[in-house]
């Protein structure tokens, strides 16, 4: 199975050269008292403010958690402009109905904030992401995951070991279980049928944290997203191809794997997954309608879950 990948590539973009110095606002809805723990879960609307902008409604779409396990970064979708903001939580002041809000109060949603793959080898790195996932999702499975995760030697260990299951040892299915069972979690393929029944499954997975591994055929030439995910730290955004299932008639150039997180519904009503794709650092967004194209990419999907505690809403 040839596994296909995408070399980082960046263009330049410069939004505004205030961007690295001036500070951005996001306000939360609610009213909860000052000093009180705070929510920001994936798709909330907040109205963020840029440097010199006017104020907009955005989704939140992410807290991005880095290898060592710390966070750096908010990620905000702006649908009116098609920009997705990736703002440096440095450089944040959150506030709600009652006042100024301090981030050690503020808990918001995790989002693994994605290795860049190596040569063919993105189902390796997606099972990798996925099991980041699981902890940063709360999931504690054996209790051997978090003590994997603290170290870069125990880090580079689970990579390795991915990539040996998937590459060397044997079929994708029994790499995903084995990685899986390692921190106490199981796999359950999901009904590939019709696009509904895909889809459907996914979303009662991911509403429950239970992250989705999406492996599919690609055509030979890349999708280009309709939106532009912008750095406001550096003014640059990230290249607007991905790679998608492929749809009808379309020749196959190979597989994908992706960690599909969640499903929300934006500020233009459009109902968006949230996608880890080892392609890039940040994550993606796909219009749900994608899995419709089941018949013609050769989808398979796997949810995976932590049998050891409950689903955790997000």
């Amino acid at each position: 199975m040839r596994l296909l990948f995408l070399p980082l590539l960046v263009h330049f973009f410069m939004v505004s050269s205030a961007f690295a110095a001036d500070r951005c606002a996001i306000v939360l809805g609610g009213d909860g008292p000052q000093g009180a723990a705070q929510k920001l879960q994936l798709g909330q609307v907040v109205d963020l403010t840029l440097p010199g902008q006017p104020s907009v409604k955005a989704n939140f779409v992410g807290k991005l958690m880095r290898l060592n396990n710390v966070s750096t970064d908010y990620f905000f979708f702006d649908p009116s402009s098609l920009r997705i903001y990736n703002v440096l939580a440095s450089v944040i002041d959150f506030s709600n109905a009652n006042g100024p809000i301090d981030q050690v109060n503020l808990s918001a949603t995790p989002v693994s904030r994605t290795v860049d793959q190596l040569g063919e080898t993105c189902a390796a790195f997606a099972n990798y992401n996925c099991m980041r996932t699981m902890f940063y999702f709360g999931h504690k499975g054996n209790g051997s995951l978090e003590k994997d995760l603290a170290n870069e030697e125990d880090r580079t260990r689970i990579l390795v070991k991915a990539i040996e299951d998937n590459y060397i040892d044997g079929v994708q299915q029994d790499a995903i279980e084995h990685l899986m069972a390692n921190y106490g979690f199981t796999s359950t393929p999901l009904d590939t049928s019709s696009g509904k029944q895909l889809t459907e499954q996914i979303l009662a997975s991911v509403k429950a944290s239970r992250p989705v591994l999406l492996n599919f055929n690609v055509g030979e030439h890349m999708w280009q997203t309709p939106y532009t995910v912008i750095s406001l730290e550096t003014g640059q955004s990230a290249d607007r191809r991905l790679w998608q299932p492929s749809v009808a008639d379309e020749k196959s150039a190979g597989r994908h794997q992706v960690v599909i997180l969640y499903e929300f519904q934006a500020l233009d009503g459009k109902n968006y997954l949230i996608v880890l794709d080892s392609n890039w650092r940040t994550p993606r967004l796909w219009p749900v309608e994608v899995l419709d194209r089941v018949g013609t990419s050769g989808m398979e999907a796997w949810s995976i879950r932590d049998p050891q505690s409950p689903d955790i809403p997000l």
